[in-house]
């Protein structure tokens, strides 16, 4: 905001900066009947986690639980008004309090700038990651937003789009990582891709009419998991560069009319465990000589529907389903070798019914999540088979109580 206030040159004396402050309580109570792998004190659940005995062969997983939180409230303040290079400029940043699970720590979501012309846009900063698909994002109540089936990340980034004539539109992204990094041999960093010295690059071309909204996607990734490794003969430590480059597709399609909405979302992924996607990567060749190794992304297929129906009283349902596709090539060694996202989730599905009412500002809403994980062990040398499957589940129940501002 400072930048953009002092950024008044003679051409531009009739600049008038205008703020606007918004945002809003949010109130989550919700009961599961299994443990889940979550974050924020259970607030944003994923999947049903796996099975794990005690010593009498009970599962220390199967057990429910409950719990209550405002942690998700946010705030969000707007500066505008100023033209530069003309294009009309706005700033914003965006934070709630779930930083640190535990406690209520101010976290930021978004801080960015945007440069707006006629056909044209350019936005600077951290946001949603474009393959998040802002306007295709399911209709739930719950604050995943449809993850793991729906790429959830917040990155910073530099996105150019361009408005063709008619409906047709193209973007451009390169993106980094920060709060949501890649797993690898030091665990989730963001050392992987600043070693590859490359942004994440996203394409995105939809067409937009009325009430029908379609649109592909394409993304370039590349990390460079380690910058040494280390002989298993000798010990000796030798320089790596290798990297890894993983392709990812998404295709989408949205219908509104009236108060009916249906919304179709297809991604074929590679690597995309910071999207909270099954997702990762694995080693097909180890060096004895020298370690150093190669590697080859899993494989993801991701897709679910989203309809609803109404207004002040709405209701809506998201079914979901996910397979786990393993690699295109052997991967040798073990567990150890494999990194990545819920990899030993061979697949997954979900069905997430709910209801809300609004009264102007104020909306309640309940929900009922039900999610199946189906889960096996990694069988050496395969491309990323896995074995002894079995079946766990979890249904959430959720209840919230919006007031926005």
């Amino acid at each position: 905001m400072l930048f953009l206030s002092v950024f008044n040159t003679d051409g531009q004396t009739k600049d008038s900066l205008s703020y606007s402050f918004s945002g809003f309580v949010r109130f989550d109570y919700w009961n599961d009947t299994r443990v889940n792998d979550e974050a924020v004190e259970g607030l944003f659940s994923l999947v049903p986690s796996q099975k794990v005995f005690d010593s009498y062969g009970n599962d220390l997983n199967e057990r429910s639980s409950a719990n209550a939180l405002a942690l998700a409230s946010r705030i969000k303040l707007v500066a505008a008004g100023v033209k530069i290079f003309g294009a009309n400029t706005s700033s914003f940043l965006e934070a709630d309090f779930t930083g640190t699970s535990g406690s209520s720590r101010v976290r930021f979501r978004h801080a960015a700038i945007t440069l707006g012309w006629q056909n044209s846009s350019l936005l600077i900063g951290l946001y949603w990651h474009p393959m998040v698909v802002t306007g295709t994002l399911p209709s739930i109540i719950s604050l995943n937003t449809g993850a793991p089936f729906q790429p959830f990340n917040r990155s910073p980034q530099v996105t150019f789009t361009h408005n063709f004539i008619g409906s047709f539109g193209l973007a451009a992204s390169a993106s980094w990582q920060s709060d949501y990094t890649s797993n690898g041999p030091v665990g989730y960093s963001s050392s992987y891709i600043r070693n590859a010295a490359l942004p994440d690059f996203t394409f995105h071309l939809k067409y937009a009419n009325a009430g029908l909204e379609v649109g592909a996607l394409g993304d370039i990734f590349v990390i460079q998991p380690r910058t040494y490794t280390v002989s298993l003969l000798n010990g000796n430590i030798r320089k790596a560069t290798t990297t890894l480059t993983s392709l990812s597709y998404q295709g989408y399609i949205k219908y509104t009319n009236k108060q009916l909405f249906v919304i179709a979302k297809a991604i074929m992924g590679q690597n995309l465990a910071h999207q909270l996607l099954i997702g990762g990567y694995g080693t097909t060749s180890i060096d004895s000589q020298t370690g150093a190794e190669r590697y080859t992304p899993f494989n993801d297929l991701s897709t679910y529907l989203n309809i609803g129906y109404g207004n002040a009283v709405k209701a809506s349902i998201f079914l979901g389903y996910e397979k786990n596709l393993g690699t295109n090539k052997v991967l040798v060694g073990s567990d150890q070798n494999i990194y990545g996202r819920s990899l030993n989730i061979a697949s997954l599905v979900r069905i997430a019914p709910n209801i809300t009412w609004t009264v102007k500002n104020f909306m309640l809403g309940s929900e009922v999540e039900y999610t199946n994980a189906e889960y096996g062990t990694f069988e050496f040398p395969s491309k990323g088979r896995l074995t002894n499957c079995y079946r766990v589940s979890n249904t959430r129940l959720l209840f919230l109580a919006i007031y926005n501002f």
